[in-house]
């Protein structure tokens, strides 16, 4: 049996930590690509990738714990994998340590693997790990408040334009020397306007004395606004807009769009021909019986009797063998019925025992005879989905697999 065991201590919370844990997105980008849910008694599948060395195909795991935020066990089933590994988070001064832990089988070449497995851990959970968190703290961080540009104003502190002073109205001249005013006695006095260039409302004035970077944020919010009420206004229209003629006539006597019922005359009334109301439909209490030639046909009946639901069946293979015994893998699959309160028996040479059982297993030998009793999770097998649990066996004959097998009498193939 081989045991890994790693500390690492990370400056992040431990909420933050067990989110990368157990999100399934998260868990793509530093560890391996899986459809893990941190949900006890699931079973989930796990992909690794050419650059992580130790994992050589996929496996399954088991979720066998899970205690949030703190604690999550899982079981690796796989070729050459047979691990119980666990994930623990605890708080400490500088943020968090996480503990990770993996005891089990590795197969044949137990020490390669392990080697290869610390060198994994150590770029999944020191290097990879560590930078996502980094990037997810970023993300919840706020953001600093960014000094103002002296380029950019608010209202309160735009720079404004000294009003214009209106200019003065030039003297009338004396009469001897103005005889063109002197002729028109009743002409109004010219009205002071406003210098050259300034506009005249106040409103207006504000906007021409904005800086030319504002004014045109301005004007940019107000087309949007334009924009935004047109189409809102051209889209109220198409909803609230009356259907004509047409659609009312086609849509007479019955709901919106209903098309044609059951109950409907399959052809069209003759041109020129006064239009029939179509026949009351009888209640179904009133209903005339239906008549016996409607009945299907036998052979289409027997087209359309469901099939005979499928047996059990029960497959046994060996996935390991080495010197002084070997390890046996058992999948069962339900009927469509499923399978429930199940047991499997295995009978063994003469002097090979059953060490260890994977997957939540039980197990009793009796001489020769191997009793597997599954736990509560895996009691109830669902219809049409297969269970396998592995066990290993100790045999000093040399003998790779046993004598016979079955699941509730159904011998294995």
């Amino acid at each position: 049996m081989t045991v890994l065991r790693l500390d690492v201590e990370l400056p992040y919370p431990v909420e933050l930590v067990w989110r990368a844990m157990t999100d399934r997105r998260l868990l793509a980008e530093w560890f391996l690509h899986t459809d893990l849910l941190p949900v006890p008694g699931g079973v989930y599948r796990a992909f690794p990738t050419p650059d992580i060395p130790g994992f050589t195909a996929p496996f399954d795991m088991d979720v066998v714990e899970v205690v949030s935020p703190t604690r999550l066990a899982l079981r690796w089933r796989g070729e050459q994998l047979h691990s119980d590994v666990v994930w623990e988070l605890s708080t400490i001064a500088a943020g968090c340590r996480m503990r990770i832990s993996q005891t089990g089988f590795l197969g044949i070449a137990g020490e390669e693997r392990r080697a290869e497995l610390q060198r994994a851990y150590a770029l999944m959970f020191a290097q990879r790990l560590p930078a996502l968190l980094a990037r997810l703290d970023a993300e919840q961080s706020p953001p600093a408040r960014r000094r103002r540009s002296r380029d950019v104003y608010d209202a309160a502190d735009m720079p404004r334009r000294p009003p214009a002073v209106a200019t003065a109205p030039a003297p009338a001249a004396p009469p001897e020397t103005a005889p063109e005013q002197a002729a028109l006695p009743d002409e109004a006095p010219p009205v002071p306007t406003a210098a050259a260039g300034t506009p005249r409302d106040g409103l207006l004035r504000s906007v021409y004395a904005m800086p030319v970077e504002r004014r045109l944020r301005l004007l940019s919010v107000a087309g949007a606004m334009v924009i935004t009420v047109l189409l809102v206004t051209a889209v109220t229209t198409l909803l609230l807009r009356t259907p004509g003629p047409a659609a009312e006539a086609a849509g007479s006597g019955r709901g919106p769009g209903s098309g044609v019922q059951a109950a409907d005359p399959a052809k069209p009334a003759a041109s020129g021909a006064p239009a029939q109301s179509p026949a009351p439909t009888p209640s179904p209490a009133t209903a005339p019986p239906r008549s016996a030639s409607a009945a299907p046909s036998p052979s289409a009946a027997d087209d359309t009797r469901p099939a005979a639901p499928s047996a059990l069946s029960v497959s046994y293979r060996t996935t390991e063998a080495f010197t002084g015994g070997f390890i046996g893998e058992i999948t069962v699959r339900p009927g469509a019925g499923g399978l429930a309160g199940w047991t499997a028996t295995l009978d063994l040479p003469a002097d090979a025992q059953v060490t260890s059982a994977w997957d939540r297993i039980d197990f009793r030998q009796d001489g020769t005879r191997v009793t597997f009793t599954p736990q509560q999770v895996h009691r109830n097998l669902p219809a049409a989905r297969d269970f396998s649990f592995a066990f290993q066996v100790g045999d000093p004959s040399g003998a790779t697999r046993p004598d016979a097998c079955a699941v509730n009498s159904t011998p294995c193939s």
